[in-house]
């Protein structure tokens, strides 16, 4: 199903055979709003992907895709969430078989299992997780208290930084059986770590929370320098497809993005964003088009809608179209339209009165196609 930005067009051109279209948004965990906005590649707040406290989030610390649904780690929950790819609904508690004490950081192993540190002061071991959510261990021999991101160098060995008290954080390192090796970076080179990842030219990278700068280790413990500096509070990162750097700014609630030339420009700070810590983009959506599928425009206005909202539609041949609109939970609200359309330019109203204030789905179906977006109802 394909998403559909309000306010802007979608426009799917014919082919000779079929084309693929794909479209990705902004995910970020909003730690103090209990939520995960949304937001267009160029930095446009679109709304509350997932709302506050939805499914019983509290304090949301991870987001990321697995399997066709979107995860998210919560300080106060003890699983990991599971909410729908598309709308964002509530489909319940994806890890099983282990209660979370504190759960932060979750990465996906190079074993393919799913590892969550735990800022538990008792229960604070690495949990490793199957990907169908299945406990499966408790993989460290020791406890990381205040555990936050993990890594993993070429040999297996797996890093994880500990905030401890943001200026005495450190980076232990544990081999391939969970057995931990050592303190790999002390706090004499680390205030209050909180995320890793391994750069292309195979040096460790640190999050330094307290400090709001990216430091560079290379593997025999040598501090490299800081390449990314400036934030008050660093915490979430990803990478897009050209190589730029989208960093959480924890406390100035906005998100910077920085080039490969190390330019870098605050993308995001709008939507109540407030102590942003993760980061990702939805996965890329794809919608098969039939040789025989002409241009088709749809716009909607006004969005959010009070009253009367307007789908303004250019249908370039004769065909059945129909609208209805969900909630975000899936429930089927109501039908805005279905009949047949002939080419040419159509306005559809329909009115909202009768639904109560928030966010919906609607969906166009046309020729054996969908397409889907959210409309605000105020």
């Amino acid at each position: 199903m394909k998403k559909l930005l309000p306010f802007f067009a979608l426009l799917v051109f014919l082919l000779s055979t079929v084309e693929s279209i794909a479209q990705q948004t902004i995910l970020i965990s909003s730690r103090t709003t209990h939520s995960v906005k949304e937001y267009s590649l160029a930095g446009q707040y679109l709304g509350d992907f997932v709302g506050a406290n939805s499914g019983g989030l509290s304090r949301p610390q991870e987001v990321f895709f697995l399997n066709g649904v979107l995860l998210v780690t919560g300080r106060d929950n003890t699983a990991i969430k599971k909410y729908n790819a598309q709308t964002g609904a509530y489909l319940g508690n994806f890890t099983s078989g282990y209660a979370l004490d504190n759960p932060t950081k979750t990465t996906i192993g190079p074993d393919g299992l799913i590892y969550v540190s735990q800022w538990g002061n008792v229960q604070n071991k690495v949990i490793r997780f199957d990907t169908t959510g299945a406990f499966v261990d408790e993989f460290t021999n020791v406890g990381v208290p205040t555990g936050m991101g993990q890594a993993w160098d070429t040999l297996g060995n797996m890093y994880v930084a500990r905030w401890i008290d943001g200026q005495q954080g450190d980076v232990v390192r544990f081999d391939t059986a969970g057995v931990l090796i050592d303190t790999f970076l002390n706090s004499a080179l680390l205030n209050g770590p909180v995320n890793l990842w391994i750069a292309n030219d195979g040096n460790l990278m640190v999050a330094d929370w307290s400090t709001g700068a990216i430091k560079k280790f290379n593997f025999n413990g040598q501090f490299l320098g800081s390449p990314y500096t400036g934030m008050n509070r660093v915490e979430g990162f990803v990478f897009d497809n050209q190589g730029n750097l989208l960093l959480c700014d924890w406390g100035a609630n906005n998100v910077r993005k920085y080039q490969p030339n190390g330019t870098s420009t605050i993308l995001i700070n709008t939507g109540g964003l407030n102590n942003p810590n993760s980061i990702t983009f939805t996965p890329t959506v794809t919608a098969t088009l039939r040789e025989s599928f002409q241009p088709i425009g749809i716009t909607l206005q006004p969005n959010p809608i009070q009253d009367k909202g307007i789908f303004k539609l250019q249908i370039p041949k004769a065909t059945r179209l129909s609208i209805t609109l969900f909630d975000v939970a899936g429930k089927k609200m109501k039908q805005l339209f279905d009949g047949n359309l002939q080419s040419g330019e159509h306005k559809i109203y329909f009115e909202t009165k009768s639904l109560s204030a928030g966010t919906y789905i609607y969906v166009i179906e046309a020729d054996d196609r969908s397409y889907s977006g959210k409309v605000v109802v105020e």
